[in-house]
């Protein structure tokens, strides 16, 4: 049996995709085109800028495709939404493995994600460095945002004391104070 979506619930998946679509494509074209000038600012090698842009040129022609033959294609959106999460996990494990020295735009991006997060329903705690003494594997000012599903963007340390700050921060969420 297939299941065909409404008419109402066809046209605001098709809205939701074609937004998607929008925002990686200014995304991708402004990683493509401008990998170079972007490079030393997010402390992201201007080849890997590159290449994200182009995969997100990719992507969000596709989900102009899917969006535009809705309701046939409408299987392949747990597929974007697999993606998606595929995406954002890559990416914290970039930001926590170090694979890039973040710099305060590359951080901003940690915090995109957890406006993401807040705008999907979910509770969002962000922790800053505002101290450092002796030797400190970050900076002040470097961030980590964790949300309710303990899933994490960022660094503020690493070993045994991230994972306190990460269970600070599903305190905070659960508590509602900040600290």
């Amino acid at each position: 049996m297939t299941a065909i979506a409404s008419p109402t619930r066809q046209s605001a998946l098709s809205r939701a995709l074609l937004v998607d679509a929008a925002g990686s494509g200014a995304t991708g074209l402004l990683l493509a085109a401008g990998n170079g000038a972007l490079a030393e600012p997010l402390g992201i090698p201007s080849g890997w800028l590159l290449g994200l842009g182009v995969f997100m040129l990719a992507y969000a022609a596709e989900l102009v495709v899917t969006a535009r033959m809705l309701p046939r294609t409408a299987g392949w959106v747990r597929w974007f939404a697999v993606g998606n999460t595929g995406w954002v996990l890559a990416s914290v494990g970039a930001v926590v493995l170090g694979a890039w020295d973040l710099t305060g735009l590359g951080v901003a991006f940690v915090l995109a994600q957890a406006a993401a997060w807040q705008d999907q329903g979910h509770g969002v705690a962000v922790a800053t460095v505002v101290r450092t003494w002796g030797s400190s594997p970050r900076p002040v000012g470097s961030q980590l945002a964790v949300n309710d599903k303990g899933t994490m963007i960022g660094s503020v340390s690493g070993g045994c004391i991230e994972g306190a700050v990460i269970e600070e921060a599903k305190n905070v969420i659960k508590g509602g104070q900040p600290k």
